[in-house]
């Protein structure tokens, strides 16, 4: 994701050809103060509570069956986290979506290290009653999965990590996300030029988002292009997941902690790790990193690595979408509680 704040800022260029329309700058301003009033409201009321000894942390369950644990990335939330599971509450588990310290109605002071929202996640599973789970993370979740997995294997039969590592050099795109966050409203507008540029010029945003997560070459990144745009599901889901990021400002504390818990890998006890691992990561993928993949893989006995080609960070987007989502399925199945 660490490329989204560029995508945001380009939007600022395009969502003036929808601002430069409008008479009056009240109207403007009515407009987005109704999409923000909105959005927020039905984020609220798509969600649950739960009270737990280290505070109250946000949650959604779909579907049931054996517990998955999912866990977003940065500028998530909950409703990333239920779009990434979807997959796997459509094939028979109960895909438990919470809302990590800082991202939404989740307060950072529930958990700002990873050893801590890896214990926070283990209250909320006392909390509703969940004793075993697969768990799974994406992206800045991925090292939570992992420090659940470690300090309380006892409640975990199964690890799955989506997208890990990080690409060197990027302190400069880092610092710029982190002085634009600090102005929620900024934050919250450039989220609302982005929102009326999908709406009205979907291809191209479409094209320029599946352009930005990726080392692809151009023949390669014309191909993925193409095959997106040719099919409502990758379109829906594309659509959905930029969603997920909207708006900006309930997010920006959780974003904001996890750029100073950047890149943990190296310093992980791979040693202490019992459960199954299974690893899914984009060859491709410019907001990750292949080779540290690599490196963790084979640092965990028996763990699998899924190699996805021709996609990048947003790894659900691509030809062979199906072929790596059948392995987490079987996996799953494999490893359920």
């Amino acid at each position: 994701m660490k490329r989204f704040l560029f995508i945001i800022l380009c939007s600022f260029v395009l969502g003036q050809q929808q601002v430069t329309g409008l008479e009056k700058t009240k109207s403007v301003v009515k407009s987005f103060e109704k999409w923000l009033s909105s959005t927020n409201k039905h984020l609220r009321h798509g969600s649950r509570i739960a009270e737990t000894p280290n505070g109250p942390i946000e949650y959604v369950i779909d579907g049931s069956g054996p517990a998955v644990l999912c866990l977003h990335g940065g500028f998530g939330g909950y409703d990333q986290g239920r779009l990434i599971g979807q997959s796997l509450a459509a094939h028979g588990f109960a895909v438990i979506s919470p809302s990590r310290p800082g991202y939404l109605r989740t307060p950072l002071s529930v958990g700002q290290t990873i050893e801590q929202q890896a214990d926070a996640m283990v209250a909320l599973l006392d909390a509703i009653g969940i004793q075993q789970v697969v768990v799974l993370g994406f992206s800045a979740g991925a090292p939570v999965a992992f420090e659940v997995a470690i300090r309380h294997p006892d409640r975990v039969t199964g690890l799955v990590l989506e997208c890990l590592g990080s690409q060197p050099n990027q302190a400069a795109m880092y610092q710029l996300v982190l002085d634009i966050l600090k102005y929620d409203t900024v934050a919250d507008f450039a989220s609302w030029l982005f929102y009326l540029t999908l709406k009205e010029e979907p291809k191209p945003t479409y094209a320029f988002t599946l352009a930005s997560d990726n080392s692809l070459s151009a023949h390669e990144l014309a191909e993925r292009i193409e095959f997106v745009l040719e099919h409502k599901s990758q379109k829906r889901f594309l659509r959905r997941f930029l969603h997920t990021t909207m708006p900006l400002s309930p997010r920006s504390a959780g974003t904001e902690n996890d750029i100073s818990n950047l890149d943990p890998w190296p310093t992980f006890h791979y040693n202490l790790l019992k459960a199954p691992t299974m690893i899914i990561q984009a060859l491709a993928d410019s907001n990750g990193s292949y080779p540290e993949a690599q490196v963790v893989a084979s640092q965990i006995p028996g763990s699998q690595l899924v190699t996805v080609e021709q996609s990048g960070h947003f790894i659900w987007l691509g030809k062979y979408t199906h072929k790596w989502e059948k392995k987490l399925v079987r996996f799953v199945r494999d490893h359920q509680p």
